[in-house]
């Protein structure tokens, strides 16, 4: 009797927490998406200029006018995301993206930020499968994970800004989990690892083009771990590695060559990028100032703490190590940006949290329970100056953000349409409340069915209306 009902009762106990599991897995990280999202919705609609160039794109290519900044131009690679591009265009292609609007909200403002939500979920959920690992409470250290990343700036105004940040944090994340749960399970050198973290490396650099330093994480790591017992398997593994991030990435660089004629992007070339000299890397002072000195200080002690002791956490943090320092490097040797908010540096923020916290987490988790309280009060004590920099920074965006794409809409569009009701009787008068797009436009057969009183408008950062009188193909800029 007993051998035929432990196997029943062993099913049952293993059958009923698989749904609780589940809740417990999603509850953190919906929390911490909607912290994040919650920072996000303080610059309303906002969406900085240079994020119309791909949008042009996007919408020339799925109507068939091939990788141009507007119909009838010659081709051009004024875009340097095309990972992000292939994203805008599939929301356009299914109807989700500049195709009108929703509730009264454009779509070419929602669709965006709805992916950057998506993305920051699956950023947490990154983090959540690897705390899994090594956490008793997993989801303490996602919603801490979260908050963190949601009380910086630079990264929740990047992430919804309308340009590539989101996919590239996710990228870069779960690059850094799968080499983290590589080491964790001793698989580092098994062929799947080898291949997925190859293959995310290359839509990295398609997302970004500084995202091709992420090429050197796996080859890095695998030096770091290797053992002389296992030399030719970890070269295999190396090998087979750079072949998967060759073969994604190598065929656009041969479609670029063909296409465009280029074997760089227009806006790598337009922006002169030198080589770097030794004196670029002091740019990571700027992270440090960005952050606050104290609390990188505390953080780096925490994580020093960790190394230098023998827990199962060590070689994890070895490995989610090697992703974030090259993260630093690539921030640092790329020109200075003038959006502002370290823009470059989005990975920075997303691996640096999943390193502090898990540093963190492991420092406060040993020890009595005064030990933890001494040094949750240091913590907090380094992390207020953060906070008040932090505060300030977000209200200063706020109040003056970088150049939002409606602005830019409106200052051309309206010039362009008063031009053209000059010189173009069939243009529509950009003074009347009426007016809207024209059924055809000049100097094309592409004819458009639209409603005469469809006027779009984007909100500000700082909660203000702009109209955006007329939908331009395109911008005139071509740097992103």
């Amino acid at each position: 009797m007993t051998a035929t009902t432990t196997p029943e009762r062993l099913t049952a106990r293993s059958t009923r927490p698989r749904r609780p599991l589940r809740a417990r897995s999603a509850l953190p990280v919906a929390a911490g998406t909607a912290l994040i999202t919650a920072h996000g919705a303080l610059y309303g609609n906002w969406l900085v200029d240079d994020a119309a160039i791909t949008f042009a794109y996007a919408r020339s290519v799925t109507e068939g006018a091939g990788p141009v900044l507007q119909p009838g131009a010659a081709p051009t690679e004024g875009y340097s995301n095309p990972a992000w591009l292939a994203v805008l265009a599939l929301g356009r292609l299914v109807g989700l993206f500049d195709r009108g609007a929703v509730l009264g909200l454009p779509d070419h403002v929602l669709f965006p930020k709805a992916v950057a939500v998506l993305c920051c979920a699956g950023v947490l959920l990154a983090c959540h499968t690897a705390a899994r690992r090594v956490f008793r409470r997993p989801g303490l250290v996602t919603l801490a994970f979260g908050a963190v990343l949601a009380v910086v700036p630079s990264f929740v105004i990047w992430t919804f800004s309308g340009l590539e940040n989101p996919l590239y944090a996710l990228v870069t994340c779960w690059l850094a989990v799968v080499l983290f749960l590589g080491v964790r399970d001793d698989r580092l050198l098994s062929r799947r690892v080898a291949v997925l973290v190859g293959a995310l490396a290359a839509l990295a650099a398609l997302t970004r083009p500084d995202g091709l330093v992420y090429a050197g994480a796996y080859p890095l790591l695998v030096l770091v771990t290797l053992r002389r017992a296992g030399s030719a398997v970890a070269a295999r593994s190396v090998a087979l590695s750079v072949v998967a991030f060759l073969v994604p990435f190598g065929a656009y660089v041969a479609w670029r060559r063909v296409e465009f004629g280029r074997w760089l992007s227009l806006p790598a070339t337009a922006k002169s990028q030198e080589p770097p000299d030794l004196a670029r890397f002091t740019r990571v002072g700027e992270l440090v100032q960005y952050t606050g000195a104290p609390a990188v200080l505390v953080l780096a002690v925490c994580v020093g703490v960790v190394l230098a002791r023998g827990c199962v956490l060590r070689s994890g943090l070895v490995a989610l190590l090697v992703p974030f320092g090259l993260s630093m490097v690539a921030f640092a040797v790329l020109a200075e940006d003038w959006m502002g908010q370290l823009r470059f540096a989005t990975p920075v923020w997303v691996l640096g949290a999943l390193v502090s916290v898990f540093a963190a987490a492991r420092v406060l988790g040993r020890g009595t329970a005064r030990r933890r309280v001494v040094l949750s009060a240091v913590l907090t004590a380094a992390l207020l100056p953060t906070a008040a920099q932090f505060t300030a920074a977000a209200q200063g965006f706020r109040t003056a953000p970088t150049v939002p794409l409606c602005a830019v809409a409106d200052q051309f569009g309206r010039g362009f349409n008063g031009w053209r009701w000059s010189t173009w009787p069939g243009w529509p008068n950009p003074g009347s409340p009426t007016s809207g797009t024209p059924t055809t436009w000049p100097g094309s057969a592409t004819t458009r069915s639209t409603g005469s009183n469809r006027r779009s408008s984007t909100r500000t950062a700082t909660g203000r209306r702009r109209p955006a009188s007329s939908r331009t193909r395109g911008s005139r800029r071509t740097t992103t």
